[in-house]
């Protein structure tokens, strides 16, 4: 019975897997993790905004959910316990982040949290396979962007979009970058949606036995954006489809940075860069 019952687990999840993203890339997914010991691959889109336009852009009123933007002055604990309900960030992760200048924006109802997205301003976000974002003057990196199921669809993301954004402006940023995996459909069809413009293509190839690792970039050169540097540890990569972190954590992380939402009137409590 114990048999048949992980059986059964593993069909449910393959359907749901199919369902989440489509057969083909169900299969690409199935093919990367086979292959993973031998060679493991991963393909990103990256899209760019202008912060003054997209802080401008209004928020109908039945989805201006308030947001309230957290630095490091709020205190760790604090911010901590304000994404422990939607996100499960250790202690000393969201510590880091917020000591190397990084803020987040969290959407409420009511006094609910139900989104959040973080944007880095000065130190290296994680990619896999020994890659990272080289952020320039004026530019950020929105990363780890998520609302919870029962309040996608109702413009959460641009509640949160517009609220860093004119944060952001506020405090001398003009251009923000994000990355979307080419496996995550549910991000690259929200992204169209708003009219975001994808201007790079990122190729990641790593060979793990060899140690080797290939990156190529299409529509902008690659170290325009990014760069090469060690290992880092798994929790400070920009989540990915896979991995070694639990299957509830990868689908609360399941968002590589979609940005793109909006509020002109929501609550803001900006703190400094």
């Amino acid at each position: 019975m114990r048999i048949w019952g992980k059986i059964q687990e593993s069909i449910d999840k393959a359907r749901q897997t199919i369902r989440w993203c489509g057969p083909w890339r169900a299969c690409a997914l199935i093919a990367r993790v086979a292959l993973r010991p031998l060679v493991d691959w991963q393909i990103y889109y990256v899209a760019e905004n202008d912060v003054e336009s997209e802080a401008r852009r209004a928020v109908p009123a039945e989805a201006n959910f308030p947001v309230r933007i957290f630095t490091l002055e709020h205190g760790v604990d604090r911010v901590a316990s304000e994404l422990a309900p939607i996100l499960a960030c250790e202690p000393a992760d969201v510590a880091k982040r917020l000591h190397d200048g990084d803020a987040v924006a969290i959407a409420y109802h009511g006094e609910v949290v139900i989104g959040c997205c973080w944007a880095a301003f000065r130190r290296k976000v994680g990619m896999p396979m020994k890659t990272a974002w080289r952020i320039g003057p004026g530019e950020a990196v929105l990363y780890r962007s998520f609302v919870l199921p029962k309040w996608r669809g109702q413009r959460v993301h641009r509640s949160l979009d517009v609220a860093l954004n004119t944060y952001m402006l506020e405090h001398g940023i003009r251009r923000t970058l994000a990355s979307m995996s080419a496996l995550n459909p549910q991000t690259l069809s929200l992204a169209k949606r708003n009219g975001k413009a994808f201007v790079m293509t990122l190729v990641l190839v790593q060979v793990p036995l060899l140690g080797w690792t290939w990156r190529y970039a299409t529509g902008r050169p690659l170290h325009t954006h990014f760069e090469a540097v060690p290992q880092l540890p798994r929790r400070e990569e920009n989540g990915e489809p896979g991995g070694t972190r639990t299957r509830d954590h990868r689908i609360k992380s399941a968002m590589l940075y979609q940005l793109s939402y909006r509020p002109s009137s929501a609550r803001t409590n900006s703190g400094r860069v």
